[in-house]
Formats: structure tokens, sequence, C-alpha cells
């Protein structure tokens, strides 16, 4: 008899996969600004632009503009 492949859970199988499809689907854009959401959105947007200031991959201007662009994006007025 030929020598079986075992695998580190010992029996040759794959445990189940659990919960994969029971599990939500990923909010896409457009469903996030349906929702009400958005807020999170821009919150992400100013913290990936800080990040990549911060990291010296963008000058101060560069920053400041994008972030005007975004903010003015989101349909809020920017702080002072």
């Amino acid at each position: 008899m030929a020598k079986r492949f075992t695998t580190v859970w010992g029996d040759g199988a794959r445990p189940p996969v659990r919960g994969v499809a029971t599990r939500p689907a990923a909010a896409g854009a457009e469903t996030d600004a349906e929702s009400g959401s958005g807020d999170d959105t821009l919150r992400q947007s100013l913290r990936a632009l800080r990040a990549m200031r911060d990291r010296g991959l963008m000058s101060e201007e560069e920053y400041e503009r994008h972030r005007a662009d975004t903010v003015a994006r989101a349909g809020r007025p920017q702080p002072g």
C-alpha cells in the first residue's frame, strides 16, 4: 500500500472552512456614502495624508493642498 501524505492535521484532509459564506461582504464606497459613514472615510484619508507628510513623502504645502481638496470633496468646511 502506498504511503499516504499527511498534513499537520494528521489525517490527510483539510479542516472545514468556517464562516466564509456567513460573513457579510465589505462595504464599498457607494455603500459608505449611502449609509452616512463618510466620516470614517474622511478620517482615514486625512490620517493617510498625515502619515505621508510625517514620513517625508510629501511637503507641508502638498499636504495642505491635498487636505483642502479632500475636505472639500467631503463637503465639510475647513477648520480655521
